[in-house]
Order: C-alpha cells, then sequence, then structure tokens
C-alpha cells in the first residue's frame, strides 16, 4: 500500500475502500498478495487477487470488513 497504517471506515465498507484509503498499491506490491486477516471469528486469513477485488463479484469483493480487521499486501 502506499500509505499503510490506521483507517477509519464507513461500517460495511468493503477491501477495494481499504486499499483507497491506503492510497492504492504501490508498483511493487504483489496483485495476488492480498490478505484479510480477521481474529473476530477466531483467527482467519483469506487470500485474494487485486482483480478478485476489483471485480465487484464473488467472495472477495462481498466481503465486508468488521472493526479490528487487517489488511496485508505483500
Amino acid at each position: 500500500m502506499s500509505q499503510p497504517g490506521l483507517y477509519n471506515l464507513e461500517p460495511g465498507a468493503r477491501i477495494a475502500q481499504a486499499l483507497a484509503a491506503a492510497g492504492g498499491l504501490k508498483d511493487f506490491a504483489r496483485k495476488d498478495g492480498i490478505y484479510l486477516l480477521r481474529s473476530s471469528d477466531g483467527t482467519s486469513r483469506v487470500r485474494m487477487t487485486y482483480n478478485d477485488v476489483t471485480a465487484r463479484t464473488g467472495r472477495a469483493y462481498s466481503l465486508r470488513l468488521r472493526s479490528g480487521d487487517i489488511v496485508v499486501v505483500e
């Protein structure tokens, strides 16, 4: 991400909105290495690609962020 950090997003925000809030992806970011880390339901790690996030279909698009979620881009 261009500007990693903590961001307050609107309730129900998606991964794409989190990436946009952080300034998008840097040139060297792995577009196939995006992860959602969620500890509110145990500990889960969901891997996705940038194409999954921007496709407006599928699981990556339908995931809504929750308080405490972390989005990681390799």
